[in-house]
């Protein structure tokens, strides 16, 4: 179940992790999340970087809130597919989800890139 938490300073969604015996293929030191919203270098090279994997995240979010599906279905997905993006979403924000979701975790904004896009403006 997702878990909503509030606090002063802002709130943090808590998703639920994969259940007991579903197997994601990564190491278990890459604990980021649900399997299908870890990025990339999560399952290639088990590296899990704060900043860029959540703005990945973000980015999963964000695609999964405007299309009703995930991007990916498979950890092979996340890898190796390119991302598709809808006709009937913004040049904005197709700028925004490809940047959030480069496979190259240098390629990814910074939280404070992200909120200056020009989609949220």
């Amino acid at each position: 179940m997702t878990k909503l938490h509030s606090t002063q300073s802002g709130r943090l969604i808590e998703w639920p992790r994969a259940p007991p015996g579903y197997s994601c293929h990564c190491s278990p030191s890459c604990t980021a999340g649900t399997c299908l919203h870890m990025p990339p270098e999560c399952y290639l090279r088990s590296e899990f970087h704060a900043v860029p994997s959540t703005v990945w995240q973000l980015g999963i979010v964000l695609y999964q809130m405007l299309t009703r599906i995930l991007p990916f279905s498979t950890p092979k997905e996340i890898i190796y597919q390119e991302l598709y993006l809808w006709q009937e979403l913004t040049n904005e924000c197709k700028d925004l989800l490809q940047r959030c979701l480069d496979k190259r975790l240098r390629g990814r904004p910074t939280l404070e890139e992200i909120l200056q896009h020009a989609w949220f403006q």
